[in-house]
């Protein structure tokens, strides 16, 4: 099912400034294997350019982040929905390891466009970073231990978009210039599908 998203004030997005004219669209379904499958295309029709925050990395991780082409974050919402994600999230209220744990954004000039796939093996499980009791377990481990609730119907897709000028320059190191590593939090603007049924 096809699905436009504009930006979205839904629990833990953190909107940064005016909508940048950013588009996103997903299909979501069954990938090869009975995998949960997300395709997607993001499209900048703004003047300026965006960082999408689509790098997840395998491992909740405070080292320089090696993304996973196929991973993304999974949450359950307070209503029962399943949210699929590749943004940044906050520390649970109180942690210390606030801004510890790393991900990495794609630059998208004005007028580009990019396309992205998520596939999770079923059964789908929960994963976040902070979740784990310190940074590095994986993604078949201590992170993803929970598996989504049998109450669970629906599904939707999200993706960051951060501008430029919260990026924080000094965690930028080895990667190359279409790259910027991000913090979990970083300032965002949310884009989320509509909800469609959870594939089973």
């Amino acid at each position: 099912m096809s699905a436009c998203g504009g930006p979205s004030t839904t629990p833990q997005s953190v909107v940064a400034g005016e909508d940048p004219g950013v588009t996103l669209s997903a299909d979501i379904g069954r990938g090869p294997g009975g995998s949960l499958a997300v395709n997607y295309r993001v499209r900048n029709g703004g003047e300026e350019p965006v960082i999408i925050t689509d790098g997840v990395p395998a491992r909740d991780t405070g080292l320089l982040p090696e993304p996973d082409s196929r991973a993304a974050y999974v949450k359950v919402r307070a209503g029962g929905t399943v949210e699929v994600s590749r943004r940044t999230f906050a520390a649970p209220g109180g942690s210390e390891r606030s801004g510890t744990a790393l991900m990495l954004g794609t630059l998208l000039r004005p007028g580009q466009e990019v396309s992205g796939a998520v596939r999770l093996q079923q059964p789908v499980r929960l994963y976040r970073p902070y979740d784990s009791g310190a940074s590095g377990a994986t993604a078949s481990d201590a992170v993803e231990r929970a598996e989504l609730p049998d109450s669970a119907r629906t599904v939707v897709f999200c993706l960051g978009v951060v501008d430029q000028s919260d990026v924080e320059v000094g965690l930028q190191g080895n990667v190359d210039d279409e790259h910027r590593v991000l913090r979990h939090p970083t300032r965002q603007l949310l884009l989320c599908s509509p909800e469609t049924d959870l594939p089973r």
